[in-house]
């Protein structure tokens, strides 16, 4: 119900209710009024099992970008340390990218 009031469609019934102020106030007769495109019952299955494969999708997603931002973050403090501690030779670095220049 949410995505079908964000649709074109429904934006525009919604601002046609618009009482002159910036503000839109709904009450439940004016949602009632709105018309909404329903696909056939065997298309929002399709649809809602889309959705649900889509999640699981973006749930694998969102865990390994956790588990990469949770490494940078290690990379990052021992970086730090190891810089802090003089266990990084700068010199030998530099001479590294002076040769790849």
């Amino acid at each position: 119900l949410g995505a079908a009031l964000l649709s074109h469609s429904s934006q525009m019934q919604l601002q046609g209710l618009m009482y002159g102020g910036t503000k839109v106030q709904l009450g439940l007769d004016d949602v009632r009024e709105i018309f909404l495109a329903v696909p056939p019952l065997d298309e929002q299955i399709r649809i809602r099992e889309e959705a649900a494969s889509q999640q699981v999708k973006i749930r694998a997603l969102e865990d390994k970008i956790r588990e990469a931002m949770n490494r940078l973050r290690e990379y990052r403090s021992a970086l730090i340390t190891a810089a802090v501690t003089g266990q990084l030779d700068f010199k030998k670095h530099e001479k590294q990218m002076e040769a790849l220049a």
